[in-house]
């Protein structure tokens, strides 16, 4: 491979001339966490941060550990400090990092590692970079998921000579993180809006101008007819292909398109026509691993000529005077997920729902079609503003992968 002038070769790929490849510890001080026993923990005391504390590259205070401990004053988050966990039950958590934007009268957990450093700016963005977390796992004894303080001796970065480089590069990848914290914020004030709006909506405490009738409490089986008698895997003879709609498909989607729709497998005419999908149809997740996540929906809203549904779901085919992704919707309410949780059986990793008992599980609903109609024009309406919003910051994180391994490699220069 030809070298372009200006560069070097080095284990870690092609660098600036000025550039170094430096170790990890010679720009920050490593800080082993706070080993603490179960007796020590408290409802109210000092915060031990831990894995579970840092989601997308921040701090976030949502399961707290509090323990009856005292640290010296070294061992508290300052600010820009990088909070880095370091041993794991998942191998795929180890090196996952924050970085503190203020002091924090906390400390962090043995599980975890801080980098206290003048760089901190610089090397917390390197530290999101592939070919570093590449790094991270290899340093690491993967046999028990951590990364050892021998570990990091080994990690080397590369590192512009230039201060003001520096200083550059962090300040532009610091840009656009903030960019994708306010499109994260946004949606997540979207959904609290359209969950707010649906508890309102979906149970008739508010009623849209308009109308007048009653609701009423209905049975499953009353709305529409249930089905789990779907597609399995096993091919048999003269069977055709076709595309299935499986559990995962549920489990992680509220809206099924085809383009989601990734599985093939055989059936024959009489279980193609069987199991065929329809626009409005609801499929359920009838079992889990907690009752807490049972009885997923997830609503078709076009035909699917050629799709069938896996013997591992439940259809439900409303009857004309329903609105299946009202249903679906409605499914997503308090009052269902409370059924839901009620009607599973079962102990330790699996729990079930049978169809009899879907047949029973209720949904309070407007007698009027036209006002379940109106009512999921106002709640797709926020559907639609919240994935134009999660596309935005789709393009805005594969921007900034782009940018990282222009910058952080110096094949972009700022100077």
């Amino acid at each position: 491979m030809m070298i372009p002038e200006g560069y070097k070769k080095t284990e870690l790929g092609l660098i600036p001339n000025d550039w170094e490849l430096i170790s990890l510890l010679s720009k920050c001080e490593l800080l082993n966490g706070l080993t603490y026993k179960p007796e020590n923990i408290v409802e109210n005391g000092l915060l031990v941060i831990r894995s579970s504390n840092i989601q997308n590259g921040k701090l976030v205070f949502l399961d707290n550990v509090y323990v009856n401990l005292t640290v010296d004053n070294k061992q508290l988050i300052k600010e820009n400090d990088i909070i880095i966990c370091v041993r794991n039950g998942s191998a795929n958590l180890i090196g996952k990092c924050a970085k503190a934007y203020k002091d924090y009268a906390f400390t962090f957990g043995a599980f975890m590692a801080v980098l206290r450093g003048q760089n901190n700016d610089f090397i917390y963005q390197v530290l999101q970079q592939g070919k570093i977390q590449k790094q991270i796992n290899k340093n690491s004894a993967a046999t028990i998921n951590q990364i050892t303080n021998g570990d990091f001796k080994k990690i080397v970065i590369p590192f512009p000579t230039y201060v003001n480089e520096q200083y550059k590069i962090a300040n532009a990848l610091s840009d656009i993180d903030e960019l994708i914290s306010a499109l994260e914020q946004l949606i997540e004030k979207k959904k609290n809006i359209k969950q707010g709006i649906m508890q309102e909506l979906l149970t008739g405490k508010r009623r849209l101008p308009g109308f007048s009738g009653e609701w009423k409490y209905y049975k499953l089986n009353e709305i529409g007819s249930l089905s789990a008698s779907g597609v399995d895997k096993k091919v048999q003879p003269e069977e055709k292909e076709v595309i299935l709609i499986n559990y995962s498909n549920v489990y992680h989607q509220t809206i099924i398109s085809r383009k989601d729709l990734n599985h093939q497998v055989t059936a024959s005419d009489e279980k193609i026509k069987s199991c065929n999908v329809k626009k409005h149809d609801v499929f359920l997740t009838p079992t889990s691993e907690t009752p807490d996540e049972i009885a997923f929906s997830a609503v078709v809203l076009n035909d699917m000529p050629g799709v069938v549904y896996s013997y591992h779901v439940v259809r439900l085919r409303p009857f004309e005077s329903f609105n299946g992704a009202y249903i679906n919707y409605a499914m997503g309410t308090d009052y269902f997920r409370a059924q839901a949780k009620m009607f599973a059986e079962g102990s330790g990793i699996r729990y079930v729902i049978t169809l009899k008992k879907f047949n029973n599980m209720c949904l309070y609903l407007p007698n009027s079609l036209n006002e379940q109609n109106a009512i999921v024009s106002i709640i797709s309406d926020i559907d639609k503003e919240i994935e134009v919003l999660e596309n935005k910051l789709e393009k805005t994180i594969k921007i900034k992968s782009g940018m990282m391994s222009e910058l952080l490699t110096g094949k972009k220069r700022l100077v």
